[in-house]
């Protein structure tokens, strides 16, 4: 399970595919909230937690960031991620991060990252020191979105991963636009390995690679439980934004599985199941309560995310089960090859 704390919705930047741009409220996380839901999700998932941060901009604020992140690290080993633009990632903080074995993920989307000197610098050592880059691929940026990976892996990331903009409903034409650019991923990846080069990471595909060693494997809630700044959890994160009116009867002050149920249960009435990789349930969310999409149109919305998911996990899969093969491929991805006993996940 994976505790996602929301340390407030203010950022320095105005990324226009932001899920919570129009959020409106400048309250940050207090520690009291962030201390008491880091000690009740130990308490229930110890064994098998992660917990990440996101924002807004979480690094806006630092001193608490660094307070939780200490907290965490006096009761647990679990994974810890912080997601963060970069604008405001310094020396010092990257030396606690590594020091707290915090993966940093940057997200890269806003500005021209490599052209930015004084960005390109610290993203050079953020590199170096194994964080992830991330971007959002636009309906406007799609048609780019192969050459960007390569421009992020020349740059020196060894880590990468990228998401479609789920704030947009997706058409056919664009959709065959996005699978042509993953075949050209597959086709450069491959010769990567071919070329016996440093093959990178792929954030997002985790899922499918279980699916590839577990036949079994068909998760039916999401592993994400929400921690909004407010000291709320809400089963889903892409509706922030949305009217509390309208979500209300979701919010509860403490980790409540009845109502992370009941909410998928309404996705599911809509077409809308949970999946990490472009996940409908998330679309759901935030086309039904932050759009006020409803009926037909909501369906429309939600089937052409399920129908872009169908394409992108055809393509990511058809990647995995060759690459999984190859060494270099399990060796990045955290897979182990043991003779006689197929593959297992470490």
């Amino acid at each position: 399970m994976n505790l996602v704390i929301y340390m407030s919705y203010i950022c320095n930047l105005r990324c226009p595919y932001c899920y919570i741009r129009n959020s409106g409220t400048s309250v940050v996380l207090s520690r009291k909230s962030a201390l008491y839901a880091v000690n009740r999700f130990l308490e229930l998932y110890g064994r098998d937690a992660k917990i990440t941060f996101l924002g807004g901009e979480p690094l806006l604020h630092k001193k608490l960031l660094v307070s939780i992140v200490q907290h965490v690290r006096r009761k647990s080993s679990c994974p810890i991620h912080i997601f963060t633009n970069g604008m405001k990632l310094t020396k010092d903080f990257a030396a606690f991060a590594q020091d707290k074995r915090i993966k940093i993920v940057l997200s890269l989307n806003q500005f021209n990252f490599f052209e930015v000197k004084e960005i390109r610098k610290i993203f050079r050592e953020s590199a170096r020191r194994g964080a992830t880059a991330s971007f959002v691929a636009t309906r406007e940026k799609i048609g780019e979105v192969s050459r960007l990976v390569k421009e992020i892996y020349n740059f020196g990331f060894r880590h990468i991963m990228w998401t479609p903009d789920i704030t947009e409903i997706w058409p056919d034409a664009d959709i065959r636009i996005i699978q042509r650019e993953m075949m050209k991923i597959r086709k450069w990846y491959f010769e990567i390995i071919r070329g016996g080069g440093k093959v990178y990471e792929m954030g997002n595909v985790y899922e499918l690679i279980f699916e590839c060693l577990d036949k079994d494997y068909n998760p039916r809630y999401c592993p994400n439980i929400i921690l909004l700044p407010s000291g709320h959890f809400i089963p889903c994160d892409k509706a922030v934004s949305a009217d509390k009116t309208g979500m209300k009867k979701f919010l509860s002050l403490r980790i409540d599985a009845e109502k992370r149920h009941s909410f998928f249960s309404v996705a599911r009435r809509y077409g809308a199941g949970v999946r990490s990789l472009l996940c409908s349930a998330g679309a759901f969310a935030y086309f039904h309560y932050c759009m006020k999409l409803s009926g037909e149109r909501l369906r429309s919305a939600i089937a052409s995310h399920k129908k872009l998911a169908k394409v992108m996990r055809k393509e990511y899969m058809s990647l995995i089960k060759s690459a999984i093969t190859c060494r270099a491929f399990c060796e990045v991805h955290n897979i182990e090859l043991r003779k006689n006993r197929g593959l297992t996940c470490q």
